[in-house]
């Protein structure tokens, strides 16, 4: 079985956090951390997840410094984003549902 030891505790982002506090929907966050394996030297993310609850929408944050700019993921829309896509999703979303 394999074996994992806990690189660096990855916390939630400042300025998205900032964002999402504005627009007061609740949400759930489950920090995520970089993980190695021991034995070897591979390493893996374990991204924070962001659960925003009133919009049904789970958010991937991969926060590592060797990816690229799109460090957001949705898994249920199967693609990647950046910050500025992502506080433009959740604008759109939330306007959306203040109009139903």
């Amino acid at each position: 079985m394999l074996e994992f030891k806990t690189i660096r505790q990855l916390k939630a982002d400042k300025e998205f956090l900032d964002f999402i506090g504005k627009s007061k929907p609740t949400i759930r966050i489950t920090d995520g951390a970089i993980l190695e394996i021991k034995k070897t030297n591979i390493k893996t993310v374990k991204p924070i997840i962001y659960e925003i609850v009133d919009l049904n929408l789970i958010i991937y944050h991969y926060a590592c410094d060797n990816l690229n700019n799109k460090r957001y993921y949705i898994p249920n829309y199967k693609k990647s984003y950046t910050l500025n896509q992502i506080k433009e999703l959740i604008r759109n979303m939330l306007t959306t549902n203040l109009d139903k």
